[in-house]
């Protein structure tokens, strides 16, 4: 349900501080309040980056498969467009806040003008999230079928 995804998604916020503390890369600052390089460093905002999209893809995940779940006796529908929107809420919430937070710092970091981060960034959706968000929603399927059963029958 809704608790449990949150759960596991703060779970994926704290390793994403955790590796972009201890195992940085140039643009780490938008992930971690802890790393600074050069110019560029994280703050509080880090952590919203970090944390607020990852909760929410158990979040939205598991309120859509709930809602679909209910008309969809196979659960293909349910399991497919709640993994689609969970991998988008990410990446959109994600770049998003980025662009919102971090604009200026990330467009410099990356060695790309602020005028056209926006345009990079749809260029990330496009290119990174959207395919993403295919394979989800058919990962999501497959594993969900296998699954579910399972859980199903140790709640009985």
């Amino acid at each position: 349900g809704p608790a449990a995804g949150a759960i596991l998604g703060g779970v994926f916020g704290i390793t994403s501080i955790i590796i972009n503390t201890f195992s940085p890369t140039v643009t780490s600052f938008v992930f971690s309040p802890f790393y600074s390089i050069g110019e560029y460093s994280g703050n509080m905002y880090s952590l919203i980056i970090a944390l607020v999209p990852r909760i929410l893809i158990g979040i939205v995940s598991a309120y859509t498969f709930q809602a679909i779940a209910k008309k969809d006796k196979t659960k293909l529908a349910a399991y497919s467009i709640a993994g689609l929107l969970g991998s988008l809420t990410n990446t959109i919430l994600v770049m998003g806040g980025i662009y919102l937070f971090f604009g200026q710092s990330y467009a410099a970091a990356k060695e790309i003008g602020y005028e056209t981060l926006f345009r990079f960034i749809m260029g990330v959706v496009a290119v990174n999230g959207i395919p993403e968000a295919i394979v989800a929603a058919l990962i999501t399927v497959a594993i969900g079928k296998v699954i579910r059963p399972v859980f199903h029958q140790y709640s009985n």
